[in-house]
């Protein structure tokens, strides 16, 4: 399929269109950060000493993601299985 040249302009101009609102949002990027470094803190508070690490990844942590993708976390436990009482820690901290 050919694009006379109206078409072309056309169509490259609604995929800038739908790729500026895709961008995330400088909030939406720093919004991410404060989760990420929240989780952290509750995670360390909850097991001091243990070598807690939380970390994104998918479209988070590649930086693909925009401002409505769900942010992506994982917990690096340091081998031990502590999850035994995590949803009641996050609950009580917000």
């Amino acid at each position: 399929m050919n694009l006379n040249a109206d078409e072309e302009k056309r169509l490259s101009d609604d995929m800038h269109s739908l790729y500026d609102r895709l961008l995330p949002t400088q909030d939406s990027q720093q919004n991410r950060q404060l989760v990420v470094e929240k989780l952290q803190r509750i995670l360390s508070e909850a097991w001091p000493g243990k070598s807690i690490q939380v970390a994104v990844f998918g479209s988070s942590g590649n930086m693909l993601f925009t401002s409505r993708s769900d942010g992506m976390l994982i917990n690096h436990l340091g081998g031990h299985p502590m999850l035994t009482g995590l949803s009641g820690r996050l609950r009580d901290d917000g």
